[in-house]
């Protein structure tokens, strides 16, 4: 009878200890999710929009299908040395998921960072996942991941030759087992 008591008391206890007990994920999943994930928005904001908005005073261009907002562009004018406009750069896309849920901007302006970068983000949540910065000649510059934009687990600088500046790790890659319950529904 004593054992049958000491079951009946700890079965319900058992999902707080395996949640306590419960790894990290690896950084191949954080990758793969990332990545996944990305692809799939690309998908579905690159459907035909049947609206485009132009907004002037920003130069951002929005592309909609009904209702839901596909992606937008923001474009700089480059002028030549007598002060002509000679082209136009896109300096930042943002894709957007069907459910608008999920967005993934790219930052292509080199002149005003000095490097360029993508990141994945979560509604409310914000920054999300592997995120990635490169130089103006393609090496990468940065690499970690976030979760609510908060660097979590090894973070890489790398030189602009390409070799590793520095390492830090921001440990708590146990946040990053939240993604497991971050999916994407079209």
């Amino acid at each position: 009878m004593r054992r049958l008591n000491y079951v009946v008391f700890l079965f319900p206890l058992l999902p707080f200890i395996s949640c306590r007990n419960q790894s990290a994920p690896s950084a191949d999943f954080v990758i793969k999710w990332t990545r996944d994930i990305k692809q799939k928005i690309l998908e579905d904001a690159n459907q035909i929009s049947d609206r485009e908005v132009f907004d002037s005073a920003d130069n951002k261009l929005t592309l909609y299908k009904g209702d839901i907002r596909l992606k937008y562009f923001i474009f700089k004018n480059n002028v030549d040395t007598s002060g002509n406009k000679s082209s136009i750069d896109t300096t930042i896309s943002c894709f957007y998921s069907s459910d608008q849920k999920f967005e993934l901007e790219r930052n292509n302006d080199c002149s005003e960072f000095g490097s360029i970068y993508e990141v994945l983000n979560y509604k409310s949540i914000g920054a999300v996942g592997l995120m990635e910065f490169w130089f103006c000649n393609g090496k990468i510059h940065e690499k970690g991941f976030r979760y609510k934009g908060e660097h979590v687990g090894v973070y890489t600088i790398y030189n602009y030759d390409g070799s590793i500046n520095y390492e830090k790790d921001y440990d708590n890659m146990k946040l990053l087992n939240k993604l497991k319950y971050i999916k994407y529904y079209r």
